[in-house]
């Protein structure tokens, strides 16, 4: 994950790339593999600033994040970074 380096905080290059709207509709993919790398990307996003937390919660992806954390269908490996 980009977003998770050790050196450099790469969070808001990543925001600033438009990345986010993408990542939201990212969690909702087929492939759970692609659903958890999404979810962990924007989980270390909202472990950012204020202003990092606000843009995924302006993205709306918070309700997917949701269903996903609720639902019995979802792999345990994506709830984990949920």
């Amino acid at each position: 994950n980009v977003c998770a380096e050790d050196d450099i905080d790469y969070t808001q290059y990543i925001i600033d790339a438009g990345a986010v709207p993408y990542l939201k509709h990212l969690i909702t993919h087929s492939a759970s593999a692609v659903q958890k790398e999404a979810c962990w990307t924007l989980s270390n996003i909202a472990a950012g600033t204020i202003c990092q937390i606000q843009i995924i919660i302006d993205s709306g992806a918070i309700p997917s994040l949701v269903e996903l954390a609720k639902s019995c269908d979802t792999d345990p490996e994506v709830k984990s970074e949920v």
